[in-house]
């Protein structure tokens, strides 16, 4: 006859001997996919940081980019983002710029830092004029190539799967344009951007 004695030992020990027989979960960076698809919808406006809200969400665009990891636990990446904004004020941009990309994990959540420089192409509103030979006559160029340095916040959800497919964030971009006309070499604008971070592939 068992005991109940040995019994209670047996029950006691099963959780042990499952855990030392079951592998333990992969981390998130062991699992990380290089070159995601990142898509978002962006708001534009040309004001200092944290100041106009009522125009926040005045200017619409998109954006598209990817990444790809420098470490083994994906905290270190290099973005690269593209985007169009439409402005009929300020006149629409185009833009392409690399960032370096710092993103730590609080568990199902993440932030991210980043900063890089680019280039963004600035279309004109409507017409303009500049002085020649006296008088002011049309100036017939549809925009101008422009220095572009951004730095951005970001909040992400990552869910609590090792290798999210699919994570959701939020970003707020502050970046400046040099070069925009003499009187103001430098400008300020910001970007308010929501969209997903998609895992596709298999790299």
């Amino acid at each position: 006859m068992i005991k109940p004695s040995f019994l209670s030992a047996s029950f006691l020990a099963l959780p042990l001997l499952v855990e030392g027989q079951v592998p333990p979960l992969p981390s998130a960076g062991a699992l990380y996919r290089n070159w995601p698809v990142v898509v978002g919808l962006q708001f534009h406006t040309l004001a200092m940081p944290f100041s106009d809200g009522k125009s926040a969400f005045s200017n619409p665009g998109l954006s598209v980019g990817t990444e790809f990891r420098y470490n083994r636990r994906a905290t270190l990446l290099q973005g690269l983002q593209a985007g169009y904004y439409h402005n009929r004020y300020a006149g629409n941009g185009l833009y392409a710029a690399p960032q370096l990309v710092y993103r730590p994990r609080f568990g199902p959540l993440y932030a991210e830092l980043r900063a890089g420089a680019g280039v963004l192409y600035a279309m004109q509103p409507g017409h303009s004029y500049e002085l020649k030979d006296g008088s002011w006559q049309t100036n017939n160029q549809g925009g101008k190539l422009m220095l572009m340095l951004p730095v951005g916040l970001s909040l992400g959800y990552n869910g609590r799967q090792a290798s999210p497919r699919i994570s959701p964030f939020v970003s707020y971009q502050v970046f400046v344009l040099h070069g925009y006309n003499p009187a103001i070499p430098v400008v300020p604008n910001r970007l308010l951007q929501a969209g997903v971070r998609a895992h596709l592939f298999n790299h």
